[in-house]
Protein backbone atom coordinates (compact mmCIF):
# COMPACT_ATOMS: atom_id res chain seq x y z
CA UNK A 1 0.00 0.00 0.00
CA UNK A 2 1.24 3.22 -0.74
CA UNK A 3 2.54 6.06 1.67
CA UNK A 4 0.53 8.77 2.44
CA UNK A 5 1.26 12.20 3.45
CA UNK A 6 -0.35 13.92 6.00
CA UNK A 7 -0.35 17.37 8.03
CA UNK A 8 -1.62 21.28 8.32
CA UNK A 9 -2.40 24.29 6.18
CA UNK A 10 -1.94 26.96 8.12
CA UNK A 11 -3.30 31.00 6.91
CA UNK A 12 -0.37 33.41 7.16
CA UNK A 13 -2.46 34.50 10.82
CA UNK A 14 -0.99 31.02 12.01
CA UNK A 15 -5.14 29.52 12.09
CA UNK A 16 -6.30 26.71 10.12
CA UNK A 17 -6.79 27.13 6.08
CA UNK A 18 -10.10 25.79 5.75
CA UNK A 19 -10.74 24.17 2.83
CA UNK A 20 -7.42 24.36 0.76
CA UNK A 21 -6.71 22.41 -1.93
CA UNK A 22 -3.50 20.53 -1.44
CA UNK A 23 -1.63 18.24 -3.75
CA UNK A 24 1.82 16.68 -4.12
CA UNK A 25 3.08 17.54 -7.67
CA UNK A 26 5.86 15.27 -8.77
CA UNK A 27 8.78 17.31 -8.99
CA UNK A 28 9.56 15.44 -12.14
CA UNK A 29 7.06 15.89 -15.73
CA UNK A 30 5.80 12.63 -17.18
CA UNK A 31 3.96 12.14 -19.64
CA UNK A 32 1.54 9.76 -17.55
CA UNK A 33 1.99 12.29 -14.32
CA UNK A 34 -0.46 11.37 -11.56
CA UNK A 35 -1.49 14.34 -9.10
CA UNK A 36 -2.91 12.85 -5.61
CA UNK A 37 -4.82 15.61 -3.42
CA UNK A 38 -7.13 16.07 -0.98
CA UNK A 39 -8.53 19.25 0.50
CA UNK A 40 -8.00 20.59 3.99
CA UNK A 41 -10.48 20.56 6.81
CA UNK A 42 -12.42 23.05 9.52
CA UNK A 43 -8.99 22.24 11.74
CA UNK A 44 -6.43 22.82 8.71
CA UNK A 45 -5.57 18.97 8.88
CA UNK A 46 -5.23 16.98 5.26
CA UNK A 47 -4.15 13.87 3.92
CA UNK A 48 -3.53 12.90 1.04
CA UNK A 49 -3.27 8.76 0.09
CA UNK A 50 -1.82 6.97 -2.10
CA UNK A 51 1.48 8.60 -2.62
CA UNK A 52 4.09 6.64 -4.29
CA UNK A 53 7.83 6.98 -3.15
CA UNK A 54 9.33 9.88 -5.08
CA UNK A 55 10.58 13.77 -4.52
CA UNK A 56 7.26 16.23 -4.44
CA UNK A 57 6.47 19.11 -4.34
CA UNK A 58 3.14 19.96 -1.57
CA UNK A 59 1.08 22.21 -2.89
CA UNK A 60 -1.70 24.15 -0.64
CA UNK A 61 -3.52 26.53 -2.91
CA UNK A 62 -5.91 29.95 -2.08
CA UNK A 63 -9.04 29.24 0.05
CA UNK A 64 -12.00 31.82 -0.06
CA UNK A 65 -10.85 33.39 3.05
CA UNK A 66 -7.52 33.86 1.00
CA UNK A 67 -7.67 34.15 -2.52
CA UNK A 68 -4.62 34.81 -3.52
CA UNK A 69 -2.12 32.66 -0.85
CA UNK A 70 -0.88 29.81 -1.66
CA UNK A 71 2.06 27.76 -0.26
CA UNK A 72 5.17 25.13 -1.74
CA UNK A 73 7.14 22.55 0.76
CA UNK A 74 9.46 20.04 -0.91
CA UNK A 75 9.01 16.39 -0.05
CA UNK A 76 11.08 13.71 -0.62
CA UNK A 77 8.61 10.56 0.48
CA UNK A 78 10.03 7.07 1.08
CA UNK A 79 7.91 4.13 1.50
CA UNK A 80 6.91 5.81 4.94
CA UNK A 81 4.30 7.88 5.65
CA UNK A 82 4.76 11.46 5.86
CA UNK A 83 3.65 12.92 8.80
CA UNK A 84 3.58 16.51 9.74
CA UNK A 85 3.75 18.53 6.96
CA UNK A 86 3.11 22.22 7.28
CA UNK A 87 2.22 24.70 5.19
CA UNK A 88 1.81 28.23 5.52
CA UNK A 89 -0.33 30.37 2.86
CA UNK A 90 1.46 33.38 1.69
CA UNK A 91 1.28 35.77 -1.15
CA UNK A 92 4.75 34.92 -2.34
CA UNK A 93 7.38 37.55 -3.82
CA UNK A 94 6.69 39.60 -6.52
CA UNK A 95 9.47 40.41 -8.89
CA UNK A 96 9.50 43.22 -11.67
CA UNK A 97 10.83 43.97 -15.19
CA UNK A 98 10.81 46.15 -18.07
CA UNK A 99 10.90 45.19 -21.88
CA UNK A 100 13.21 46.43 -24.08
CA UNK A 101 13.37 45.62 -27.83
CA UNK A 102 15.57 46.84 -30.48
CA UNK A 103 14.94 48.29 -34.03
CA UNK A 104 11.70 49.95 -35.20
CA UNK A 105 9.01 48.81 -37.62
CA UNK A 106 9.65 49.64 -41.13
CA UNK A 107 7.65 52.56 -40.99
CA UNK A 108 10.35 53.82 -38.34
CA UNK A 109 7.80 53.11 -34.62
CA UNK A 110 8.79 51.24 -31.71
CA UNK A 111 7.61 48.15 -31.75
CA UNK A 112 4.05 47.13 -30.49
CA UNK A 113 4.76 45.01 -27.24
CA UNK A 114 1.61 45.11 -26.04
CA UNK A 115 0.51 41.78 -26.40
CA UNK A 116 3.68 40.08 -25.07
CA UNK A 117 3.84 38.30 -21.34
CA UNK A 118 6.42 37.26 -19.19
CA UNK A 119 5.86 33.80 -17.91
CA UNK A 120 7.53 32.03 -15.07
CA UNK A 121 7.58 28.40 -15.24
CA UNK A 122 9.09 25.94 -12.83
CA UNK A 123 12.16 24.89 -14.29
CA UNK A 124 11.63 20.61 -13.59
CA UNK A 125 7.87 20.61 -13.96
CA UNK A 126 6.42 22.65 -16.60
CA UNK A 127 2.72 21.22 -16.09
CA UNK A 128 1.99 23.21 -12.45
CA UNK A 129 3.39 25.90 -10.60
CA UNK A 130 3.16 28.78 -13.97
CA UNK A 131 2.66 32.09 -13.07
CA UNK A 132 2.37 34.94 -15.87
CA UNK A 133 2.37 38.94 -15.83
CA UNK A 134 -0.57 40.53 -17.00
CA UNK A 135 -1.14 43.01 -19.42
CA UNK A 136 2.51 45.28 -19.69
CA UNK A 137 1.98 49.30 -18.54
CA UNK A 138 3.85 50.77 -20.98
CA UNK A 139 7.08 48.04 -21.37
CA UNK A 140 6.70 47.00 -17.71
CA UNK A 141 5.59 44.39 -15.65
CA UNK A 142 5.16 42.82 -12.74
CA UNK A 143 4.71 39.15 -11.72
CA UNK A 144 3.19 38.05 -8.43
CA UNK A 145 2.86 35.13 -6.41
CA UNK A 146 6.08 33.52 -6.94
CA UNK A 147 6.70 30.76 -4.53
CA UNK A 148 10.37 29.89 -3.63
CA UNK A 149 11.72 27.45 -6.71
CA UNK A 150 13.59 27.35 -9.75
CA UNK A 151 11.82 28.70 -13.04
CA UNK A 152 12.64 29.64 -16.48
CA UNK A 153 11.52 32.89 -18.13
CA UNK A 154 10.19 32.95 -21.41
CA UNK A 155 8.23 36.00 -23.44
CA UNK A 156 5.64 35.17 -25.60
CA UNK A 157 4.85 36.13 -27.81
CA UNK A 158 8.60 36.86 -29.15
CA UNK A 159 8.18 36.92 -32.78
CA UNK A 160 6.16 39.32 -35.24
CA UNK A 161 2.82 40.08 -33.21
CA UNK A 162 -0.20 39.28 -35.53
CA UNK A 163 -1.12 42.29 -37.31
CA UNK A 164 1.90 44.43 -36.69
CA UNK A 165 3.98 45.63 -39.40
CA UNK A 166 7.63 43.54 -39.79
CA UNK A 167 10.48 45.20 -38.26
CA UNK A 168 14.03 46.60 -39.70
Amino acid sequence: RPPHVRGVVLADSGRPAVGSLVRAVPRTWSPSLVVPGASSTADGTFEIFGVPPGTYFIIAGPTKAAPTMGAVVPLELGNRNAEGVRLVLNAGASVSGRIIMEGQTTSGELPDISAMRVNLVRDNNPTFLFTTSPTLTGNAFTITYIHPGDYRVSVNPILSISGAPPYS
